[in-house]
């Protein structure tokens, strides 16, 4: 790991170290037993050095091992820890570190088209709730809970953009109301008449340059409703969005 990723991931801790201390002191039912350790995020090795760096946004983590507390392996305070954790699985789905006896892969749809992507530069991961349900299905937080989530003065997605610097952020899924505290510029495009208007977005894939970044706004990939072709829609404007 380079100096400037080791003082990035410095700066990472710092800001979730913040983020955190607001969330206990202002929403602390968020951190109650039935909710996940917050998804903290590593920077990968080389990650500076690589012209094409992708940032990928997936909406909120899955299942009951959230991020360690769901077998109490890690409390909510190491955040080194889970950034470690969560660097070392992406590096498994992603090839660059060797799998455990008896570990498998992830093969679902989200790491289908995560795996595909990632032919094309380096990838970093975050996730736009950074807390999620501890349940095996519909994990999502409630519209309150979210609401709660996102009314932190640190608005953690940003810190980790200006810290990380990507080329590209492509959501796989996203909420509105998310989007709108988080990255109010990004929203104000993507929603041009406010929350109830998905006239850009609707059965789309969108692209859009901002701050000499491209945004990809894509629908998550397991997606049951997804229109013939969209994955080779994603990847087609995805491609497009590639330095020449």
């Amino acid at each position: 790991m380079s100096e400037k990723e080791k003082q990035g991931n410095i700066l990472l801790r710092q800001k979730y170290e913040k983020w955190l201390q607001e969330l206990k002191e202002s929403q602390s039912h968020l951190l109650e037993k039935e909710y996940s350790n917050p998804y903290f995020i590593s920077i990968p090795n080389g990650w500076y050095d690589s012209k094409t760096r992708i940032l990928v946004v997936g909406e909120e983590g899955y299942g009951t091992w959230g991020c360690g507390k769901g077998d109490g392996t890690v409390s909510v305070d190491e955040i080194s820890k889970i950034q470690d954790m969560n660097r070392q699985y992406l590096g498994k789905q992603l090839d660059y570190i060797a799998l455990n006896i008896g570990e498998k892969k992830n093969k679902s749809p989200f790491w289908r088209r995560f795996m595909a992507i990632n032919q094309y530069g380096i990838c970093a991961w975050s996730n736009i709730d950074k807390i999620h349900l501890l349940k095996e299905r519909k994990c999502q937080l409630t519209n309150r809970d979210r609401m709660a989530l996102h009314s932190l003065s640190t608005k953690v997605l940003k810190e980790e953009i200006s810290i990380l610097q990507p080329t590209h952020i492509i959501f796989f899924g996203w909420y509105g109301i998310s989007l709108k505290h988080e990255l109010p510029e990004v929203f104000e495009q993507l929603y041009p008449a406010g929350l109830g208007d998905s006239s850009v977005w609707n059965k789309n894939v969108v692209a859009l340059d901002i701050d000499q970044k491209k945004y990809i706004f894509t629908y998550h990939p397991g997606w049951h409703n997804q229109p013939k072709g969209y994955e080779e829609k994603v990847m087609s404007v995805f491609k497009g969005a590639l330095p020449k």
